[in-house]
This record gives C-alpha cells, structure tokens and sequence, in this order.
C-alpha cells in the first residue's frame, strides 16, 4: 500500500531539485538559491518551489528542459523513479547528482527545444490494450504518450511511474526517467563539454 502522498502502486517519481541545488552549491562555489534558479532559468518561482518540493503532480516538459539546461544536468539527475515497495524486478535507482560548469549570468540558448519523448521506442511492439490493463492508465493517456507526431507537452507524475514500472517489469530491470525522457543537449552546450573533456 503506498505511504506517501504521491506514490502509488507503480511507485513514485521524485524530483531532484534539492540534490541539483546541493550540488550546484558545492560544485560552482557560488550561494545559489531557488530564486536565482527560477530566474536564470526563466520559470516562476512557484514552479520551482513545487519541484523542490515535490508537490508537481503534472511536468511540463519545457520547464524540465530549462532545469537540466540550468543545471547542465540529465534528466537522471532531475527525476528519479522510485519502484514501489517489494518490486523484486526494480532496484531503486540512486546515485548521486552531477551538473556542469556555470557562468552567470546564463543566457538561454537561442534554439528551443523540449524534452524528447522516447517512450513509443521503448514500448515498441506493445499492444495499447496490453499498457492499459497493465498500468492503469486511460487508454487515451497510452495513445497520447505513444503519439510520435504530437508528443505530449506535459506529462502526469503517476503516468510516469507507471511507464517506468511496467517497463521495468518487461525488461526485469529498473527503467531510469532518462531512458524515456530525453534532454537534448544545445550546441553551445554540447561545444563546452567537449572543450572540457579534452
């Protein structure tokens, strides 16, 4: 049965916000607040707030796109699927976080991009009935998050931990928020990790 606000029999997704904060702290030297994050990152501070404190029920995938691009993180590194209690197949996935250089202050990079969806590659071959009986979800929630021409702009916090568990259920491994949302690295960002890997 689950035992915290969110979580549900696919267990939960949790954001990592307070850990992207921590590291950003130690890592860039600087007293970084969710104030200056909202700011540099252009989000209201509510919205940022709420992930802090894990009262997001819905993500909008461009809000999540400006936290990793802030941070210079992975999508790992933002959200973390927590399995729900006894889920043999499902280790918890843990670790720490890691963010890149920084520069303030931060211009956001001219080109737009989202979060890509990556769920209709993992749940290739499967039958929308077949997701529908196994997560729970509404059928017209499984056909939106397989849609590949019209991704959704936001998706459910349960829906997600959904997606996570049942994949992890059909590979018998944990399933990371990464490997079904992907942050699309900016040139201008993709340029600097090379220059520091050199």
């Amino acid at each position: 049965m689950p035992n915290k606000l969110h979580e549900s029999s696919h267990g939960d997704v949790v954001p990592r916000l307070k850990d992207l904060l921590e590291a950003a702290r130690a890592t860039w030297g600087i007293p970084i607040s969710k104030r200056m994050v909202a700011k540099e990152a252009r989000l209201n501070v509510k919205t940022v707030n709420d992930l802090f404190n894990q009262k997001t029920t819905l993500y909008d995938l461009h809000t999540l796109w400006k936290l990793c691009w802030f941070f210079q993180c992975s999508m790992d590194d933002l959200l973390q699927w927590v399995p729900p209690a006894g889920a043999a197949e499902a280790q918890p996935l843990s670790g720490g976080v890691r963010v890149g250089s920084i520069t303030l202050p931060r211009k956001l990079p001219d080109e737009r991009r989202f979060i890509r969806n990556a769920i209709p590659g993992k749940l290739q071959g499967a039958k929308i009935a077949e997701v529908v009986a196994a997560t729970g979800l509404a059928e017209n929630t499984v056909i939106a998050v397989l849609n590949l021409h019209d991704s959704p702009k936001r998706l459910a916090r349960a829906t997600l931990a959904a997606m996570c568990d049942y994949l992890s259920q059909r590979q018998g491994r944990a399933v990371a928020i990464g490997e079904l949302l992907v942050f699309e690295i900016p040139l201008q960002m993709q340029e600097q990790r090379s220059r520091r890997d050199l």
